[in-house]
């Protein structure tokens, strides 16, 4: 069977993986995990160094030729000790242990980006990642407070699109002291109609999180403050929806 090769994963390598579950061992050993058949198989055609992947019997014997082209070390995991490692309660036959990323494309200034102020939920981060992706945005600039990038539930929620996106975290305010001369917008509650603004082609739009919004610091430098019309009783919108809502209506200008 193609699979006959791999070595099975150790005990001490299970513990690793475990470890990685929190964000001071992540930090520590500068790695992070990634789960599921799509986004493991993506991933073996990144920029990303891998350690290790490891696969149930049914998942290597499937995939064994993308893995022999990827020249990636495998590691064959029997599947209750996989749900064991995974950090969600169905484990989706694969999992790969994955190097942080040394050197970050940095944004130049140029075009429009989303800044996200305070958003700590990984959900919210992940699925906004795969929103700047749909519609075509090379970064996301995160404040220091805002859900952490190798978080496993943030790499799940964006479906990959991490990959695509670079996301950087940043103190906010001073890289918006820096380019003082490009307009920088924030989605509020109060403020002129998405639908009534000319966006220019470079500029920073805000979004805060749910509970705070946006931070008192970060508002002092806003120049423009817009929202999205309501028509019924919600107090507020998800931030993962507002930031798709504003993507496609950037999309439009």
């Amino acid at each position: 069977m193609p699979h006959a090769s791999f070595q099975m994963i150790t005990q001490r390598e299970i513990k690793m993986v475990k470890s990685l579950k929190l964000k001071k061992n992540r930090v520590r050993e500068r790695k992070f995990t990634v789960e599921g058949v799509k986004s493991t198989l993506e991933l073996l055609d990144s920029k990303y160094n891998i350690d290790f992947v490891v696969g149930t019997s049914q998942f290597l014997a499937a995939y064994a030729q993308n893995l022999e082209e990827a020249e990636v070390e495998i590691k064959e995991v029997k599947a209750k000790d996989l749900e064991s490692i995974s950090h969600f309660k169905s484990s989706d036959a694969c999992l790969a242990v994955v190097q942080m990323k040394d050197n970050v494309e940095l944004w130049d200034g140029n075009g429009r980006v989303f800044l996200l102020d305070g958003v700590s939920d990984p959900g919210n981060l992940g699925t906004i990642i795969r929103t700047m992706n749909w519609f075509g945005y090379g970064h996301l600039l995160c404040s220091p407070d805002c859900a952490d990038l190798y978080n496993p539930k943030t790499i799940a929620a964006s479906m990959g699109s991490f990959l695509h996106v670079e996301v950087i975290h940043m103190e906010l305010s001073g890289l918006i002291r820096t380019h003082q001369d490009i307009p920088i917008y924030a989605a509020m509650l109060e403020g002129t109609f998405l639908n009534q603004v000319a966006f220019p082609d470079s500029c920073m739009i805000v979004m805060g999180s749910e509970s705070h919004g946006i931070s008192e610091t970060i508002k002092e430098l806003v120049n423009h403050r817009v929202t999205i019309p309501s028509f019924g009783q919600a107090e507020s919108l998800n931030v993962a929806v507002a930031t798709s809502i504003i993507g496609y209506q950037l999309s439009l200008s």
